[in-house]
């Protein structure tokens, strides 16, 4: 009996999925189709995993996936020789495509040889097959310098003529680590950062490496001085000092200030970078200052009459949510989306556990400076079964307590629940007795997911209000603005790509059209403004308080208020 498979590699340059033939008539045959592509997934109808399954001295059969985990989770590290076999569980296209592409990922960084068997449904397998002469979703490229470029960015002409511009240095794959497709996207975006001044604010759990962000894009700005990035944690320091510590002040000009001219860290950081960290722990008056030197590009020394004119690039991060101190009057409008130049997303580790092991190696070669052996593959496995609510820092401190606890090699998973009891964390909780998300959770991460596409929105709608003030549009201006609107653009397009996160069709569909309308915005700016201006006011601006109440409603309606 022969069935149909299309066969995914991690081949350079990026190709198609191959369409094959398996022959499944015999052990024999079957194994010498396997060995032909000994790294590859080989997708199936799931219907066809049966007549597979009688070869069982060659198969190792995973089950069913829960939707909610990554390939990785079941397939990796588990070959012991055979292939690999799964129930993929998949609905939706563009998430079973980078499943794929982060197990090949994956098993390349590991060096793995293995063959994986994934079965999907009739209409999923059709589509794909059909699909056949285009490049798959989200495909990490692998070479010494990596681009990264998804087919939803292919709707922003403009956008992928800047992506094209960024060819991810390999110095900055062993800095900021990972192999997700979530992983690509943040090196993507420091990179974009990286060639332009544009202040930059970067949002993100409590330790998944913002200042790693900040640094990476200080270090590949070529305008800037590589000695000069200077960080300041804006929650740290006593309020009657920030001003003095961010501007300095002139020799007696308040009581304490000392006899000599101190300078402030934005000056030291002219033609360099300053990171504000913790953006959101400022005072409402220091903000204030903040917005002037950003708008006027200068800054006035405590007691100083003055302004000094100063080139610092402003790199922000928080681990709050500035909307929603917007609303509620702690955070300044004009001082947010001034920052929100260029918005860049740490993922919590959560949301991306097939990098767990990745990150769990490299951390686990800086705590023992390399004088160990590597991570067994039952630990690294263990490890990938918890939620990380610490994200990698707490990753770091479980390895690092391991390593005090248990000097010797050999080690045991019975060890690793040791530290996570004894760091009072928990039990991991096992593939077994893992349940499936509730209602609850679900709807929670949708609610996130439209709370990112209503900031986005509403940042679009302020920038071309701000640029629509002007009366008279150079082409300099029509430049610049067209790249920020590229930039909401792509956060639109990637935000879209997690469809099921929307919660209903209805409000997928409106987003997505809205993409589209901003789109056709951005070119009619490029070739005719005062058509663009028309466009604006009769037809966008009002569909940007439709998306907007559409978002509104159906938020309310998953936290049950509608």
């Amino acid at each position: 009996m022969k069935i149909s498979c299309l066969c995914f590699t991690s081949a350079k340059p990026i190709k198609p999925p191959e369409r094959r033939t398996l022959d499944v008539d015999s052990p024999q045959a079957f194994e010498q189709a396997m060995r032909e592509l000994p790294v590859a997934v080989h997708l199936v109808r799931v219907s066809d995993l049966a007549n597979m399954r009688e070869f069982k001295e060659m198969i190792i059969d995973r089950g069913t996936k829960n939707k909610h985990k990554g390939l990785t989770e079941y397939l990796l590290g588990r070959g012991d020789g055979k292939v690999q076999m799964i129930d993929g569980n998949y609905n939706d296209v563009g998430q079973l495509k980078r499943g794929i592409n982060t197990l090949l990922a994956n098993a390349e960084l590991k060096k793995e040889r293995n063959a994986f068997i994934i079965g999907v449904n009739q209409e999923l397998f059709r589509e794909i097959w059909d699909d056949g002469d285009r490049i798959p979703v989200a495909a990490p490229v692998r070479s010494n310098t990596e681009t990264y470029c998804s087919s939803a960015d292919q709707t922003s002409g403009f956008l992928q003529e800047i992506i094209a511009r960024c060819a991810i240095p390999p110095g900055l794959k062993d800095e900021f680590i990972g192999a997700s497709p979530e992983a690509d996207q943040v090196r993507m975006w420091i990179m974009i950062a990286s060639q332009n001044d544009a202040p930059v604010l970067i949002q993100g759990d409590t330790g998944t490496g913002k200042e790693v962000v900040a640094r990476q894009t200080h270090k590949y700005s070529k305008q800037r001085l590589a000695d000069r990035f200077f960080a300041i944690n804006c929650g740290a320091i006593p309020k009657e000092l920030f001003e003095s510590e961010l501007f300095g002040y002139e020799p007696g000009s308040y009581t304490g200030a000392g006899p000599r001219l101190k300078k402030g860290l934005w000056e030291l950081a002219d033609k360099g970078t300053l990171f504000l960290d913790e953006i959101g722990d400022l005072q409402l008056n220091h903000q204030v200052k903040i917005l002037r030197a950003l708008e006027d590009g200068c800054i006035k020394r405590v007691g100083g009459v003055e302004d000094i004119k100063v080139s610092t690039r402003i790199i922000a991060a928080t681990n709050r949510d500035l909307q929603a101190m917007v609303r509620d009057g702690q955070f300044r409008e004009d001082l947010y989306y001034r920052l929100r130049g260029l918005l860049i997303r740490t993922p919590a580790l959560r949301d991306h556990k097939d990098d767990v092991p990745l990150l769990a190696q490299f951390f686990w070669n800086k705590t023992t400076k390399g004088k160990r052996e590597k991570l067994p593959d039952a630990l690294l496995n263990e490890l990938g079964l918890y939620g990380w609510p610490g994200n990698a820092r707490e990753l770091r401190m479980v390895l690092n307590t391991l390593n005090a606890i248990f000097p010797d090699d050999g080690l045991k998973v019975e060890q690793l629940k040791f530290v996570f009891n004894y760091a009072g964390h928990g039990f991991p909780v096992t593939r077994n007795d893992a349940a499936e998300k509730s209602m609850a959770v679900v709807k929670a991460d949708c609610w996130r997911h439209l709370k990112k596409v209503d900031d986005v929105v509403h940042a679009t709608r302020q920038a071309i209000q701000s640029i629509m003030k002007s009366q008279q549009l150079d082409k300099s201006a029509v430049d610049s603005f067209q790249e920020t609107l590229a930039w909401r653009i792509g956060e639109l397009e990637r935000l879209c790509q997690e469809r099921l996160l929307f919660h209903t069709e209805q409000t997928f569909g409106i987003v997505r059209s809205f993409r589209e309308d901003i789109t056709r915005f951005q070119r009619m700016l490029r070739e005719e403004v005062p058509q663009a201006r028309e466009y604006w006011d009769k037809t966008l601006a009002g569909e940007c308080e439709a998306v907007l109440s559409a978002i509104f409603r159906e938020g309310e309606g998953m936290l049950g208020k509608g």
